[in-house]
């Protein structure tokens, strides 16, 4: 904890999670100012709990002191509120660098905590009560590690304060911070749970980063939607499109989606759904496939066509839960180059 040694939850029942972030920078650039506010703010919340902090708060006497003691001990929150940030532990041993560094820290890790959405705060004070410590990915990303009910989850955080949960399988340290940079969220979870794209791309760190070129490359190619729909025989006019799709599978497990062209429609029993055409992007004929990839060519390859959406990020507009009607999936596929020059299409099953 941040405040003194002060349990959990008094600073839950005093601030919150995404304020918990805040009380934390705010130690670190005025420290004996902040304690007091704090302490002014929360002693009267009940006899018993205030006990509780004010006997674990040993370093109240240095705030008092003001100057150089005040200096010292905002120095030891500091560094722990830095314990939550893999560039600060790194230089643990050297305790000036770690104070230095906190409240930058600090301050780029508060922008994935938007003020309307608290879960990513949740999940950062999960990996911190857990002692997880955080990887921030050139403020893109955030990669960390949760404890859900006994078990250990792998999580990342984007830009935008969603949250991303998978089964922590995979030993993501034997993954380079070049290759997480170049990955989705929903490929750091594949990474997490499934040893195909883990070992892709922990071996040919390369192919994995090219892949990823030519998977952006072709999402931003115009001309893709008309070989697309030449491969699949569907007229795509009034489709809208999407990227990195989540599709729930039979086995309650899903894959990601590349490119996914959408359009409502009625359900012929009093509701709607919507018909959705897939494209899934390979640099190469030899690039792997993700196990839940696999099983969704499995399902539509013996006439299943019936899948559910589970992204939330798309809003209303394509909501999670929605009714998935597969009308075609073709595959995208490069001869090893990322460039839009040469690739065809080419519809499965």
């Amino acid at each position: 904890t941040i405040i003194g040694g002060g349990t959990d939850q008094i600073i839950d029942e005093a601030t919150g999670a995404v304020q918990l972030a805040k009380t934390g920078l705010e130690f670190i650039r005025h420290p004996k100012k902040t304690f007091d506010n704090v302490w002014t703010g929360i002693k009267t919340i009940d006899f018993t709990k205030v006990k509780q902090i004010v006997s674990s708060a040993t370093g109240y006497a240095n705030y008092q002191q003001g100057g150089d003691r005040a200096k010292y001990q905002g120095g030891k929150h500091a560094v722990q509120a830095a314990m939550l940030l893999l560039s600060a532990v790194k230089t643990l041993t050297k305790g000036a660098e770690v104070v230095k560094d906190a409240g930058k820290e600090m301050s780029d890790i508060q922008k994935f905590m938007p003020e309307n959405n608290q879960t990513s705060a949740w999940a950062l004070k999960n990996a911190a009560d857990n002692g997880k410590l955080v990887k921030n990915l050139d403020n893109e990303k955030l990669l960390t590690k949760n404890i859900e009910n006994g078990q250990e989850k792998l999580v990342v955080i984007d830009k935008n304060g969603n949250v991303y949960s998978g089964n922590s399988l995979n030993n993501m340290d034997e993954v380079g911070d070049d290759v997480l940079k170049k990955a989705d969220p929903d490929d750091m979870i594949d990474m997490g749970e499934d040893p195909v794209i883990h070992n892709q791309a922990k071996t040919q760190p390369q192919q994995f980063k090219d892949g990823k070129d030519f998977e952006k490359n072709i999402t931003a190619d115009p001309a893709h939607k008309t070989k697309v729909e030449l491969a699949s025989g569907i007229n795509l006019t009034g489709f809208a499109k999407v990227e990195q799709v989540q599709i729930k599978l039979p086995n309650g497990k899903y894959m990601v989606a590349d490119n996914v062209w959408y359009k409502k429609v009625d359900d012929g029993n009093g509701g709607f759904k919507y018909e959705i055409v897939v494209s899934e992007s390979k640099l190469s004929i030899n690039a792997p496939f993700s196990t839940n990839q696999t099983t969704f060519k499995t399902e539509l390859s013996i006439g299943n066509t019936n899948f559910e959406l589970r992204n939330t990020k798309f809003g209303n507009a394509f909501p999670p839960g929605a009714k998935l009607d597969v009308k075609g999936y073709v595959e995208t596929v490069s001869n090893g180059t990322t460039g839009i020059g040469n690739y065809t299409v080419t519809k499965y099953p």
